[in-house]
């Protein structure tokens, strides 16, 4: 299928966002967290999953750069859409 990146959204970024962040690597998949498209259980614990993803299984980005970087991707390949 070619898949090689997984965006990830959700409630619980300490408990199932992270889990699956860190599985997704283990599968050497590229691993994408909007900040804006998940929360926490608490702000502390949220804060700390996103710093946990960041470091060691993917990365956290703001949705607008997210965005930004699929359209790019999508005039690369000839398609003239936008996402918003």
């Amino acid at each position: 299928m070619g898949i090689d990146t997984l965006v990830l959204t959700g409630v619980a970024t300490d408990v199932c966002v992270r889990a699956t962040a860190q599985d997704a690597q283990q599968h050497s998949y590229n691993v994408v967290v909007p900040v804006e498209c998940v929360a926490g259980t608490s702000v502390k614990a949220h804060q700390a999953a996103l710093d946990n993803i960041s470091y060691l299984f993917g990365i956290t980005v703001p949705l607008e750069h997210l965005l930004s970087a699929c359209e790019q991707s999508l005039e690369i390949k000839g398609e003239k859409r936008s996402l918003v």
